[in-house]
């Protein structure tokens, strides 16, 4: 089996078991499935955004259970999420200034 069969191999699994991945989840496991076959290259395989592409037009993963910023919204819980961090702020006496966004940090 060709290493692009066998990333897609375990993506197909990751889907049926309803596990969701990420690009850098898919990424990592192609270095890892690349770096573990490249014995005798001393090449380096980087799974590069380019790479990505191909990779997901030449198999055509239309419904990838994505997790992170890529994956479907989950609209009942962005509904309630407000009134349950006014909840928080207010039980553990809160300042607005201690409440940040970690989107918007270096973390």
């Amino acid at each position: 089996m060709q290493r692009m069969e066998m990333i897609a191999t375990w993506i197909d699994h990751q889907n049926k078991t309803n596990v969701p991945v990420s690009y850098n989840i898919i990424q990592a496991k192609a270095r890892s499935i690349y770096n573990n076959l490249e014995v005798e290259e001393k090449k380096q395989f980087t799974a590069s955004s380019g790479w990505f592409a191909n990779f997901h037009r030449r198999f055509g993963f239309h419904n990838l259970k994505m997790e992170g910023e890529a994956a479907s919204e989950d609209t009942q819980a962005a509904e309630k999420y407000p009134a349950m961090l006014k909840g928080i702020i207010e039980e553990g006496e809160y300042s607005s200034k201690q409440v940040f966004n970690l989107d918007e940090t270096g973390l």
